[in-house]
């Protein structure tokens, strides 16, 4: 079931065909001629090329199975790019390392990932205890784990931090005003926009969905009832 209507289903086919040639081989990158890839940018571009294809899955409307396996190709691409590039690179400081952290703990929720793989997901992602909103989306299944009430990104994020304490019947409202400015802040990240700029080949532009998975993992958990968002165009309900 095509789930995106800002493109037809045969973009995101188009779009999966743009996957790097490098294989990830027991957690090594590596060539066509098995030589071992290790530029940082290079190896960037591999894991960020992964999540865009596992959500540009989601837009094309795979089954939860179909991502569930395509997640640890993820995670293995994120951890060669960290052993060349060092846990740094991918700080919080950076809009777009957070926004992906999210997303990779929100997915692993959301798709059921075993313990396991949540905890190979964690090493690579890091950044215990930088952020409040991250530290509630990592306790819904590691509830001891360190935490900090700093909120690295209020804009867009408060509303929605504000809403997973508030009384019952001021969730919604603080979740509707979450969802309002939730496009226009992501202003800062490197795919805010893409949609508009057509039948793009570049892989910084390529367009593979606008969607909120870590408003769905905090649903699907019950700290929020989704029936006041539940259609809203950016929420991935299916995965909830």
């Amino acid at each position: 079931m095509h789930r995106d209507p800002r493109k037809p289903p045969e973009y995101f086919v188009k779009h999966s065909r743009r996957r790097s040639d490098a294989p990830i081989i027991e957690g090594v990158v590596v060539d066509a001629d098995g030589k071992i890839l290790d530029s940082g940018l290079h190896l960037h571009r591999i894991f960020r090329t992964e999540l865009e294809l596992l959500i540009a899955a989601y837009s094309a409307g795979a089954s939860a199975d179909e991502l569930r396996a395509r997640y640890p190709r993820v995670i293995e691409a994120l951890g060669a790019h960290q052993r060349v590039s060092g846990p740094r690179s991918h700080e919080f400081q950076r809009f777009d390392a957070y926004i992906q952290g999210l997303w990779l703990v929100a997915l692993a929720i959301l798709l059921d990932i075993d313990d396991a793989g949540l905890k190979a997901a964690i090493i690579q992602i890091k950044n215990g205890a930088q952020d409040a909103l991250f530290d509630r989306l990592l306790a819904l299944r590691m509830p001891d784990r360190a935490k900090t009430t700093k909120l690295l990104y209020p804009k867009p994020y408060k509303p929605l931090y504000e809403a997973l304490d508030a009384p019952v019947e001021a969730k919604p409202a603080l979740v509707a005003k979450f969802l309002k400015n939730y496009y226009n802040g992501m202003a800062p990240a490197y795919w805010q926009g893409s949609h508009d700029d057509g039948d793009v080949e570049d892989d910084d532009r390529g367009y593979f969905g606008y969607w909120c998975f870590e408003l769905a993992a905090f649903a699907k958990c019950g700290v929020l009832d989704d029936t006041s968002f539940r259609d809203h165009e950016m929420y991935p309900r299916d995965l909830v």
